[in-house]
């Protein structure tokens, strides 16, 4: 490549990332190159979005699209870290205030987008970032070269449901109905943000582990098949489950209730949870999970009471491996332990009530 710079005034330096293009930074702004002979391609979609979402707080601003040389370049605001690299930086560990304020916001910028008419299609903790300055406190979601729109501006007609579509985004993070190939939607946007969430809490997913192999999409797809919400979400509060179960329930072309979603994410008790770190709070009257008091819940309330949780906990891990003996070199007694270890570690030195 022997791009110097970009419409005359952007000088490339540092590389910030890979992918189907390159992110080259110039201080105030980032300068994403894809090679021309690329067709369709994704950085003029991208820009087209981003137009469409001018406006919304928490997405970047598109500065100049254009060619230069043989490359297309689309010149964006440049932000700060990505969750990924956060995480990765604090030793694999969000506290749980902070998830609660991410969510939230995250719950926003899918509404926007989602009331622009287009739906991302690729949230994962990669293409989340955090601003500088004034907008330090503030989450942008990057990277729409594969949005969609899923409903016309004009008539407001939604998109009709199909189904054998191709893969496309991140296996660890994308809907159970994406990998059975169905049309994506809203929902699926909401389904991708709680496995992204639940990734930040936990630091891992079953089948998204820096100690585990990398699996095939047909593995994670039995494993979020086969691996309840509350299971999933043991040692974690159950609203997590909730705001999975939830996204899952949502029909191909209904709206989320995005206030739904907020309250959940914004409960009191959620909140005293993580404050005062005594007691272990079960899902809310106004949740929509039903038969809460799954074995994982017990083995977590038994612990929390002061009594031995350890039988409740080898018959939940002998239920797992019945359920999916070997798949995908996943031990799920390991994952079981690190969710007590995860609850255990909130009441280190907290007396137990």
């Amino acid at each position: 490549m022997n791009i110097i710079r970009v419409d005359g005034r952007f000088r490339l330096q540092e590389k910030l990332g890979d992918g189907s293009y390159d992110v080259i930074n110039n201080k105030e702004v980032a300068i994403k190159l894809e090679p021309c002979n690329r067709c369709p391609s994704s950085l003029e979609h991208e820009f087209s979005v981003l137009k469409k979402l001018e406006g919304g707080v928490g997405f970047p601003q598109p500065i100049w699209f254009g060619r230069e040389s043989a490359y297309y370049a689309l010149v964006l605001d440049n932000l700060g870290a990505s969750l990924h690299n956060i995480l990765a930086s604090q030793g694999h560990q969000f506290s749980l205030c902070d998830i609660l304020t991410l969510g939230n916001q995250l719950i926003s910028r899918l509404e926007f987008m989602h009331s622009r008419n287009y739906i991302h299609r690729d949230i994962k903790p990669t293409n989340i970032l955090i601003g500088h300055g004034d907008f330090k406190n503030t989450t942008f979601l990057i990277d729409f070269g594969i949005s969609k729109e899923f409903r016309d501006s004009a008539t407001r007609a939604h998109i009709p449901f199909h189904q054998n579509h191709s893969f496309v985004g991140t296996p660890a993070f994308t809907s159970i109905n994406h990998h059975l190939g169905f049309e994506s939607g809203r929902r699926d946007d909401i389904e991708s943000l709680a496995y992204t969430l639940i990734y930040l809490l936990c630091g891992s997913l079953p089948w998204f582990n820096k100690d585990t192999p990398s699996l095939s999409n047909d593995a994670i797809l039995k494993l979020k098949q086969d691996i309840p919400a509350e299971i999933l979400c043991c040692g974690i509060p159950l609203e997590f489950a909730t705001l999975l179960t939830y996204s899952r329930s949502v029909k191909f072309a209904q709206k989320p209730d995005y206030n739904y979603l907020h309250a959940l994410l914004q409960n009191y008790d959620i909140i005293d949870w993580a404050v005062q770190r005594r007691r272990w709070v079960t899902v809310t009257s106004n949740c929509r999970v039903k038969n809460t008091r799954s074995l994982s819940e017990r083995c977590i309330g038994r612990r929390a009471a002061g009594a031995s949780s350890r039988g409740a906990s080898r018959n939940l891990s002998l239920q797992l491996d019945r359920q999916y003996p070997s798949t995908c070199k996943i031990n799920s007694r390991h994952w079981l332990h690190q969710a007590k270890t995860r609850f255990l570690s909130l009441f280190k030195g907290v007396p137990l009530v």
